[in-house]
């Protein structure tokens, strides 16, 4: 029988998970260590001395953490009491809590126990997570704390758990998707690298200016000796550098698809939906139904190839989380996507879509800012550099014919009980979700739009926004009371 009334302590062995997890936050004194014996040519004892201070604090401050965490229920809410010097107390009623989740890295692998998270609603900044207990313990912790935030649901509402789950997903629990490490090799094949690449520069440039002097100093010999090739042997060398980092990006996104999404499953029942991943650390994700507020899927070119899509599940959760509390699965082929669109949206497949697309407006709009305004700052640029006149000309050749296409590309599909939203061309997204799931509509005009008789829609869940731009402002007002009438006529409950 579990009993949590009395204050718990996690796993003894959870000392050596949080010396592990606290051992890596304290990485950077160590590089600091190295850049001292290096840039002072200070002696290998002192480095060594210096790693072995900072094991050893990191050891004893993790012993002191473990002994002052304690997680408790108090009435009816679930209590972490942790800290050394600065002591917190985090109490979540059962009824806030969204999810609860179970992972496991490979140091808790090894010492055979788990992780625990508890999703809250509206907990954006504070952490409910105990780093070690036994698996079978865990897993009743996990029951017990679904099973409080079920019956104070009950209690709440009046009604049961499952009221209002019309259309909701009645699978048996059997994997929906399943990727093989091809598939997983392949989504990592497939990433952004430009978006790596970005990454990765600036994780290393910004560790270059936090230590300049020392990297000036070291290599300094170097590229002195090699000035006169960088200036004469540039445009040799820069696409060579590009090259290089854009191969390192492909690796870096293979290596990183390999770990967060080894093995993964996603499974859908009638009451949550769980997605399970990962090759050093296994992570269980779970939501619950009643929770999902929207389904978003999105491609890029190279997944096109593939024929590949990303599909991002939300729940509702605040601004500050919302991304930590999405369920995302990679490498989902069309007939994934479309099963998961049937599974909980079949409205989509048993009555036809009215389609409302921007005003041509909206063309002009997207030319101007992409296209025609940067090729002509571009062309300025020509006056002092000629070379920039055939940039700005190819900038104009390329971005306006883009630009055109991405504005064609947007509209809005509505039927009866559900609304979905394209935009986007190279990297296209759509977001479905069903109006008893809005929060709000507004309708926005600026001064230019009420001239051209133009409007956008924005439309606000629980787990973000969605805007329509620049529709005829006629179609605008007909679809936001529209909407706003089936928000206010249905009732299902967003939550």
């Amino acid at each position: 029988m579990l009993d949590l009334s009395k204050p718990q302590r996690q796993s003894t062995v959870g000392i050596v998970v949080l010396f592990f997890k606290h051992l890596r936050k304290a990485g950077n004194f160590v590089f600091y260590f190295f850049i001292l014996k290096y840039s002072t040519n200070t002696s290998m004892a002192f480095l060594w001395t210096g790693i072995a201070a900072i094991a050893i604090l990191t050891l004893v401050y993790s012993i002191l953490i473990h002994r002052k965490f304690l997680f408790y229920v108090e009435e009816d809410q679930f209590v972490i009491d942790k800290g050394l010097f600065n002591r917190e107390k985090i109490s979540v009623p059962f009824e806030r809590i969204q999810s609860v989740h179970i992972d496991q890295n490979i140091i808790q692998r090894a010492l055979k126990v788990v992780g625990l998270k508890v999703d809250t609603a509206g907990s954006g900044t504070k952490e409910m997570e105990i780093a070690a207990l036994p698996d079978e313990y865990a897993r009743s912790i996990q029951a017990f704390l679904i099973e409080k935030k079920n019956l104070e649901v009950l209690e709440t509402e009046g009604n049961t758990v499952e009221s209002g789950s019309e259309g909701k997903p009645k699978s048996s629990g059997e994997p929906l998707i399943e990727l093989s490490l091809a598939e997983v090799l392949t989504v990592g094949v497939t990433e952004n690298h430009l978006k790596t690449s970005f990454a990765l520069f600036a994780l290393v440039n910004g560790y270059f200016w936090q230590n300049q002097d020392f990297f000036s100093n070291f290599f300094l010999d170097y590229i002195q000796e090699g000035q006169e090739i960088w200036v004469s042997k540039w445009l040799l060398i820069l696409p060579l550098l590009l090259v290089a980092l854009l191969l390192i990006s492909i690796i870096s996104s293979v290596v990183l698809s390999v770990l967060k999404y080894y093995g993964l499953q996603f499974i859908v029942s009638s009451k949550e939906v769980q997605k399970i991943s990962g090759l050093l650390k296994r992570t269980e994700y779970q939501i619950p139904i009643t929770k999902i507020q929207s389904i978003k899927y999105s491609s890029n070119p190279l997944r096109k190839l593939f024929g590949i899509n990303t599909v991002v599940i939300k729940q509702a959760s605040s601004a500050a989380s919302s991304d930590k509390q999405s369920l995302m699965i990679p490498g989902c082929k069309e007939e994934q996507l479309e099963a998961i669109v049937k599974e909980f949206f079949p409205e989509l497949t048993l009555s036809s879509l009215i389609t409302f697309t921007a005003n041509p407006y909206l063309k002009i709009q997207m030319a101007l800012v992409f296209a025609v305004l940067p090729s002509i700052f571009i062309g300025l640029l020509g006056f002092f550099e000629p070379d920039f006149f055939a940039l700005s000309i190819g900038w104009l050749l390329i971005g306006l014919p883009f630009s055109i296409k991405y504005a064609s590309k947007l509209h809005l599909d509505v039927d009866l009980e559900v609304m979905r939203l394209h935009k986007g061309w190279l990297f296209p997204k759509t977001e479905v979700v069903k109006y008893y799931k809005l929060q709000s509509v507004t309708m926005r005009q600026n001064v230019f739009q009420k001239r051209r008789n133009v409007a956008h829609l924005d439309f606000y869940t629980a787990s973000g926004s969605m805007r329509m731009s620049q529709l005829d402002a006629a179609v605008a007002v007909e679809l936001y009371n529209y909407i706003l009438y089936k928000i206010e006529d249905s009732d299902e409950s967003w939550m």
